[in-house]
């Protein structure tokens, strides 16, 4: 990715911004999916890539089951298609 992603916490939900890697792929990020470990504290977060999808940068990513207190107690991690995961240190 160009741009480290970012965490934005809010009530129920958390904003990710993130930017594409436009020097290894044209590919570009159109959807995120999300899981939820309540047990570890920590979200995981992966990126969708195709040619010719609407780009996005921000996704805003609903996560009912946790409030805006407890969200900020979480670790989030971004999954790489090869399945190494990131610590994503920017949260706000």
């Amino acid at each position: 990715m160009s741009v480290k992603p970012k965490i934005k916490t809010g009530e129920k939900q958390i904003t990710l911004t993130v930017g594409n890697s436009k020097e290894n792929s044209a590919l570009l990020i159109y959807d995120i999916e999300h899981s939820v470990n309540t047990e570890l504290k920590t979200i995981e977060l992966k990126g969708f890539q195709a040619l010719k999808k609407k780009y996005k940068e921000k996704f805003v990513i609903p996560i009912k089951e946790l409030t805006k207190a407890e969200l900020d107690t979480y670790e989030y991690y971004w999954l790489d298609p090869d399945k190494t995961k990131t610590l994503i240190t920017e949260i706000d």
